[in-house]
């Protein structure tokens, strides 16, 4: 169940990418924010189909700190204000799927009950 919807906010990232690429946006922050959808966009093939991954979820929590820090440095950096705050929205976007793949298990459970 959570896999299209990591797999959407990977591919959301990488078109956020490519449209401040053409925007011209502050280039380190373009290629660090690359770098983090390419990330999100791999851990999709560490979510198991329908039971929790700790693994998987942990590393979109780090994704997530790094688009926080990635945030915070383009404040203090004056870097391009629109895409750091959608810089920012990602990160708490990926927070919430963090969350959401590492308990997917439980939800699940109280979701459907088993069928046989």
């Amino acid at each position: 169940m959570t896999r299209p919807v990591v797999g959407f906010l990977g591919l959301s990232l990488a078109v956020l990418w490519v449209i401040a690429r053409s925007e011209d946006a502050t280039s380190w922050m373009v290629w660090f924010e690359g770098a983090a959808a390419l990330g999100v966009t791999s851990v999709v093939g560490l979510i198991p189909a329908r039971r929790s991954s700790r693994l998987a979820g942990g590393c979109l929590a780090a994704l997530a700190l790094v688009l926080f820090a990635l945030f915070a440095i383009a404040l203090l950096d004056q870097g391009t204000p629109w895409f750091a705050w959608w810089i920012f929205t990602f990160a708490w976007l990926c927070s919430g799927a963090a969350a959401l793949v590492a308990f997917q298990g439980p939800v699940d459970a109280i979701r459907a009950p088993e069928e046989l």
